[in-house]
């Protein structure tokens, strides 16, 4: 039966009232109305799973259907730009979202789902402690929180993995779930029916005009940036359950728990953009492969490092998702990316490693005393235990090739880290002087000229590096010669050529450097008054 959600745009009988139809139209459109990628659809019955993927209208136009089957309906809410559920292939961050499975939590076990929306609004969102959520869902047996955000980059998605652990660390007290704060989860979707309950899941809407900025939850709940340092005692009469200065009390406490942690949360983020930048250069270079592996040599092969690559995309995913299970399950599946795949078997065995190490690393990030933290290797202490990697180990390691590292975001050598620098640079002061496209391409091209003619190289190698033909590298050569020909005799007779005399071997040695900052240099210097001077 639950394979029906691979079929949903075929003729499938509809079982459920309007109210809940209305309710699961509703739960998508908030969170994918304007989505363009891939959403996941997913139903279990028992131990039984099935998944499929879908685009935002054929999704809404057929949800009927799909809370229709006796079984748990979950979708996902942010999307993909290929419909394969992997954090590598996350295309929209459409909302942060915790779990609230206050049921599990002794004292709250009895209560009913009412009670505790109006008891965590009061304490959690009146009080300021995090931003009041766009909607709400009742699962069937917990409590599924929802802040709408606005479009953003994935390379932002650090930052949200960092929001999303802060919420659930906040709300751990009333029973916040560990798993729910995965990218790439799926959650329980308004009007199916919780198969253990056997009650659907209701949709509560806040405000849906409520749409954050990463930046500015940032800015105003977390530690690292701007502890909130309001007076809780402004709000104290919106809380009914609490004397005034039992609500005081608790989240004062509350309040200093967030400002201590200061560190801790800026650290945390540090940490994640790594880990995720990583495991996402795996992902790019086993495509720039195209699932083959490289060699000592520099060659091709069907078979190499695919077990160091298994490896670390096991490690550093357990690093980034906290979820041993899932950095299993997309290692194998990383696996099948290479034209000639280990054995599930094999990857399982050669990555084991992996999971102690993230262990190791865990319990290192809870101890309290600094002076026990971290590892010595030689003569070098590292921050976390673990495995730590220096970038020139991991490009060895990998056999990656300089061309390879232009492609990639943090595995690069020092000379791919300064030429991203220079670019960087050149860029800035090109937009400061208003050069036009065609200049800064021209500008570029005879620099690269320039530098590769001074290292030796023929003009028909420099024409072949650079992807013009040899007449264009000929004809920009000769325009490099006489630009330093037109610089000479510019101040051939200006007592200033005493002072470019201690520039001159500098313009021949530093080859990066660009001819118009030499003629500001120089021009500088040809306004002063020399007289008497010399």
């Amino acid at each position: 039966m639950i394979s029906a959600v691979t079929k949903l745009t075929e003729e499938y009988e509809i079982k459920v009232s309007d109210e809940h139809i209305k309710a699961a139209v509703k739960n998508i459109e908030l969170l994918h109305l304007d989505d363009d990628g891939f959403i996941a659809i997913a139903a279990k019955e028992d131990k039984e799973w099935s998944q499929f993927h879908y685009k935002a209208e054929d999704l809404i136009n057929n949800i009927a259907k799909a809370i229709s089957l006796e079984a748990n309906v979950y979708i996902t809410p942010n999307s993909f730009f290929r419909p394969f559920r992997k954090i590598e292939n996350i295309r929209h961050l459409n909302a942060l979202y915790i779990d609230v499975d206050y049921y599990k939590i002794e004292k709250y076990k009895e209560c009913d789902h009412e009670y505790m929306m109006n008891m965590i609004r009061y304490e959690y969102f009146e009080s300021g402690l995090l931003p009041e959520p766009t909607f709400t869902l009742f699962t069937g047996q917990g409590l599924a929180y929802y802040w709408k955000i606005e479009s953003c980059p994935i390379t932002i998605l650090p930052l949200w993995n960092v929001i999303q652990r802060y919420f659930l660390e906040t709300l751990l007290e009333v029973g916040g779930d560990i798993k729910s704060i995965d990218s790439a989860r799926v959650m329980r979707l308004a009007g199916s029916l919780h198969r253990g309950s056997n009650k659907r899941a209701k949709f509560y809407v806040n405000d849906e005009n409520l749409i954050y900025r990463l930046g500015d939850i940032q800015e105003n709940y977390l530690p690292d940036l701007s502890p909130n340092t309001e007076s809780i005692g402004d709000r104290v009469h919106k809380v009914k359950h609490l004397t005034s200065e039992e609500f005081f009390k608790k989240n004062e406490a509350k309040k200093k728990t967030r400002t201590s942690s200061k560190s801790k949360v800026s650290g945390l983020y540090n940490q994640l953009k790594l880990h995720y930048t990583r495991f996402m250069d795996l992902v790019k270079l086993q495509e720039l492969r195209e699932g083959y592996c490289r060699n000592a040599k520099g060659e091709l092969t069907a078979t190499g490092d695919r077990e160091t690559m298994c490896f670390l995309y096991r490690y550093w995913y357990s690093l980034y998702c906290n979820d041993l299970d899932l950095a299993l399950q997309n290692t194998l599946e990383f696996n099948q990316g290479f034209k000639d795949p280990l054995p599930n078997d094999e990857v399982i065995k050669i990555t084991a490693s992996a999971e102690k190490a993230y262990e190791d690393w865990l319990k290192d990030e809870k101890e309290l005393d600094e002076s026990r933290r971290g590892i010595t290797v030689g003569n070098k202490k590292y921050k976390h235990k673990g495995y730590n990697y220096e970038n020139k180990t991991l490009i060895k390691m990998l056999n990656i090739t300089e061309k390879e590292m232009m492609e990639l975001q943090t595995i690069i050598s020092g000379d791919e880290k300064k030429r991203r620098k220079n670019i960087k640079e050149r860029a800035s002061r090109r937009e400061n002087n208003e050069l036009t496209k065609k200049q800064i391409e021209k500008m570029n091209r005879l620099e690269e000229v320039q530098k590769l003619y001074e290292q030796g190289y023929k003009q028909a190698d420099i024409a072949e590096n650079l992807g013009v033909n040899q007449s264009q590298v000929s004809r920009d050569l000769k325009e490099v010669k006489k630009n330093i020909k037109q610089l000479t005799k510019k101040y051939k007779n200006n007592n200033v050529l005493m002072m470019m005399g201690l520039f001159i071997p500098l313009f021949i040695k530093d080859l990066n450097r660009k001819f118009y900052d030499y003629f500001s240099i120089f021009d500088m210097f040809a306004s002063l008054n020399f007289d008497g001077f010399i």
